[in-house]
């Protein structure tokens, strides 16, 4: 955004995951798998890093780039999710339609099975694999429809300065998840 001649630069992706947390009241202190390495992740490693989340393990298969965002925040990484994470955060195409892994879990069940909330950032299709299996096992999930929503707000306010109203945001998230 150019301001008076000033550059200013934004990451709705941050910003929504950031507001996605705090409204679904996702605890920053319990053990959290952030999955992924590569932008996306960067940019709800940031969202995270924002709301004060600490216990937080990159986990990636790339480990230069896993280790490499883990270092940034001050957080660890690991190449394969275990089973001790209260909430899964998937920042990974897995599961992504059109993709090589569209019908894949980026996680085992048994990781699932003990974590409480599942996060996935894929906005296409809303229902991915493990957003299925995650409510399947009745866990609280939180759709990357949403995310793929608030961002897109947030882009609209910032190129033409009017927010639409919580009617019309409710009413685009709910469109969003028809597959």
């Amino acid at each position: 955004m150019n301001t008076s001649g000033h550059l200013h630069g934004f990451n709705t992706d941050v910003i929504a995951v950031e507001q996605l947390l705090a409204s679904h009241r996702v605890r920053s202190d319990v053990p959290l798998a952030l999955l992924g390495s590569g932008g996306m992740a960067s940019a709800c490693a940031a969202a995270l890093a924002r709301g004060g989340f600490t216990a937080v393990t990159v986990v990636a298969r790339n480990k230069v780039s896993g280790c490499a965002l883990a270092d940034r925040h001050g957080w660890s990484w690991q190449d394969i999710a275990e089973p001790r994470f209260a909430t899964i955060l998937n920042a990974t195409p897995i599961g992504m339609a059109g993709g090589v892994d569209a019908d894949c879990m980026p996680v085992a069940d048994a990781v699932l099975e003990h974590a409480d909330t599942v996060f996935d950032v894929i906005a296409y299709p809303p229902v991915t694999p493990l957003m299925r299996r995650a409510e399947e096992l009745g866990k609280h999930c939180i759709s990357g429809a949403d995310v793929m929503v608030l961002q897109a707000v947030e882009q609209f306010e910032l190129y033409t300065g009017v927010r639409p109203s919580a009617e019309l945001i409710a009413a685009a998230a709910a469109h969003s998840r028809v597959a």
